[in-house]
């Protein structure tokens, strides 16, 4: 694991973008953003993605310092975020995707009951242009 760690920081930022973007939105999603997660010590990071997803990829959780039981909601986008009228890219689209991902629970199969989402991130293998980190 030190060894990768050690690689990964001898590696430009040129680099890691270039790989990133290289990536389809299932890779990264499922070779950066589960894996990155995961080692950060959270739960399920089940897959979500198809028609049903309900704004979100993948989920993932967390049990918090009182014992209470956090539902992270990722959307997972490739390339870059803006403005653009192109969906794939439009930040609009991904809010609603954000909001719909928060406001639809989560089964969770093993304790037999559904909860909602208490966060919601985007992460993206490209960069968000200035108008939309200012929107």
């Amino acid at each position: 694991m030190a060894n990768l760690v050690e690689i990964a920081k001898s590696l430009s930022r040129f680099k890691k973008e270039r790989y990133l973007s290289a990536l389809t939105e299932d890779a990264f999603r499922d070779h950066i953003v589960r894996p990155l997660f995961l080692r950060l010590g959270y739960g399920d990071g089940r897959d979500l993605c198809g028609p049903n997803e309900k704004g979100r990829d993948t989920i993932f959780s967390e049990q918090d310092k009182l014992g209470f039981l956090n539902i992270i909601a990722v959307q997972t986008k490739k390339g870059k975020i803006n403005l653009a009228k192109r969906a794939d890219a439009n930040l609009l689209e991904i809010i609603v995707q954000l909001r719909t991902a928060l406001g639809t629970p989560v089964l969770l199969t093993g304790q037999r009951r559904k909860v909602y989402p208490q966060v919601a991130i985007l992460c993206t293998s490209g960069k968000i242009n200035d108008s939309a980190k200012e929107w």
